[in-house]
């Protein structure tokens, strides 16, 4: 990394969490007054707290010795309930734990309890407890909680209380959670419990001292702040934003950094997109400016100078294909319309044009880095001859997942059970096998070849009858392994940015690409640790 990336990167990501939390305020307008003075406690603290590196271990030995444990949720991110869900997995099999909840109103407890009990359909539940009108927010996302409660027969509370978001409303639902809660805490007197409420009730002057009033006991409160913006700028700062997830201020006080701030209101911001937006009328939604502004992090990232500005279509625009069919020639089109039907992202040079699969920050960073690696290395056809090309496809999917790490650094290749579920949807008559065995095939003969051994032999290629996709979604399970490896190099400091640059220039059309390729990868394996150097650093950590 340049001398003066850093500063420069860090400034940009500032640049654009406020850009985003800008459109988020177009959609649901000026914050309340008596929200912002309500949120000042929460953002006091963590301005105030000196937060020091801590891990699991500290964390769930404070949540072991708890009464009660009080979790921030940002309500939007799948992330933020999956956080929770962890640490539930971890506590129930030692604990008896009451869930207590935010996303469900207490004059709704007894349809909580039937449905619980299983004497209540889901479907019955919702409508009951007017989740969509009442929450509104993604069902799916909090599921999984209630049903791991149930799996260990467990109790779950109705917190919510609807009040204006005056600074008195908002004090007073914190005040009605507490009489839930402290109700509870008289019945199940041997019981924790795990408190999942939105992140600003989770300052230390809301929910925790109130809490802690009720029991007069320390430290029974255990308090955990999810994701706070200025905390993760700090560590991003220090380059600690992978090496460090737990922070603690004092023995009941942590905090969990698990996704990079942009990126949770990002969420939110498509979430208002889809539920407002379609509300409203019925039209896709727009995702040329989301793809933008990751281009610009790219761009800033490497210091070099592109075009952001993009179109970008989705499975919801119907009109695309046309657009396509009008502009490109025969083949290409039709290699766009098989890349639409088998849930794959993809740029095209000719055109200008991408086209985004589906709505989530991971595939839109990593649609957003292949058209910055198009647009670098000046490629100027989607088209591919395979199996000649199958290296140039790979090369560009490993940039593309590369680059997405640069918008959420936890983002983590699929596992082959993941990959085997994805590749069954969208290739159903053979479920994905081709893929899966061409990849393998793939490794192997990239392996024989970077020790210089012979591979010009395909025999196990040429006996599967293979289509255009089947490369495409190979060199998606390729390219992402590749991706993740030069993303730990670079982030080791093996693996120099300049270097790297280099390569992402390169162009993809050269004759020889597949021998540059080959060198590529015995670079990158000259580069990694030898096994006693990670046996080393294993000690040290």
């Amino acid at each position: 990394m340049s001398s003066r990336s850093p500063q420069m990167s860090l400034k940009v990501r500032k640049e654009v969490l406020q850009k985003i939390k800008q459109q988020v305020r177009l959609y649901l307008g000026d914050e309340p007054p008596g929200l912002r003075r309500y949120a000042l406690a929460y953002k006091k603290d963590i301005e105030r707290m000196r937060w020091k590196t801590s891990n699991e271990s500290e964390l769930f030995a404070q949540m072991a010795q708890a009464r009660v444990i009080v979790g921030g949720d940002f309500h939007a991110y799948s992330q933020a309930q999956r956080v929770h869900l962890r640490h539930l997995r971890q506590l129930l099999p030692q604990h008896k734990v009451v869930l207590a909840v935010e996303c469900i109103e207490s004059r709704y407890q007894k349809f909580l309890d039937e449905f619980m009990a299983g004497t209540l359909s889901e479907k019955a539940f919702l409508q009951k407890v007017q989740w969509s009108k009442s929450w509104g927010f993604s069902w799916e996302h909090y599921k999984p909680l209630f049903e791991l409660l149930r799996s260990h027969g467990g109790y779950c509370l109705a917190l919510n209380k609807k009040t204006p978001a005056t600074y008195q409303g908002l004090r007073a639902r914190d005040h009605h959670a507490v009489q839930v809660i402290k109700k509870a805490l008289k019945k199940c007197p041997t019981d924790k419990i795990y408190v999942i409420y939105g992140d600003l009730h989770v300052a230390q002057k809301h929910l925790p001292s109130l809490i802690q009033k009720q029991l007069g006991r320390k430290p029974a409160v255990v308090s955990l702040y999810l994701n706070p913006e200025k905390v993760y700028f700090q560590l991003l700062k220090k380059n600690k934003v992978e090496q460090v997830r737990i922070l603690r201020f004092q023995e009941n006080q942590f905090c969990q950094i698990e996704s990079p701030p942009w990126v949770k209101w990002q969420s939110y911001l498509l979430f208002l997109e889809e539920t407002l937006d379609l509300a409203l009328e019925e039209e896709g939604r727009d995702y040329s400016e989301h793809i933008a502004t990751l281009l610009q992090i790219m761009s800033s990232d490497f210091a070099v100078k592109i075009s952001t500005d993009v179109s970008v279509a989705s499975f919801s625009d119907n009109d695309f294909l046309d657009v396509l069919h009008e502009k490109l020639q025969k083949e290409h089109f039709v290699l766009a319309r098989r890349l639409i039907e088998s849930d794959i992202s993809f740029f095209e040079p000719q055109t200008q044009r991408a086209y985004l699969a589906r709505g989530t920050v991971n595939y839109a960073a990593h649609l957003a880095g292949l058209v910055f690696h198009s647009r670098v290395s000046k490629e100027k056809s989607l088209q591919r001859v395979f199996p000649q090309d199958f290296e140039k496809v790979i090369w560009h999917e490993a940039v593309a997942f590369f680059l997405s790490k640069a918008i959420n650094p936890h983002r983590k290749a699929m596992s082959m059970g993941d990959l085997k579920k994805q590749l069954a949807a969208f290739s159903p008559r053979d479920h994905g096998e081709r893929a899966l065995k061409l990849a393998l095939d793939q490794k192997m003969k990239e392996l024989l070849r970077s020790y210089s051994m012979d591979a010009d032999r395909d025999e196990s290629r040429h006996k599967m009858r293979l289509r255009e996709v089947d490369y495409y979604n190979a060199s998606r399970i390729l390219g992402a392994m590749l991706g993740e490896k030069i993303h730990q190099l670079m982030k080791t400091g093996r693996l120099s940015r300049e270097q790297l640059l280099e390569w992402i220039k390169m162009d993809m059309d050269l004759t020889n690409f597949d021998k540059i390729y080959i060198q590529i990868l015995r670079e990158l394996d000259r580069l990694e640790p030898v096994e006693s150097e990670l046996s080393a650093s294993g000690r040290e950590n």
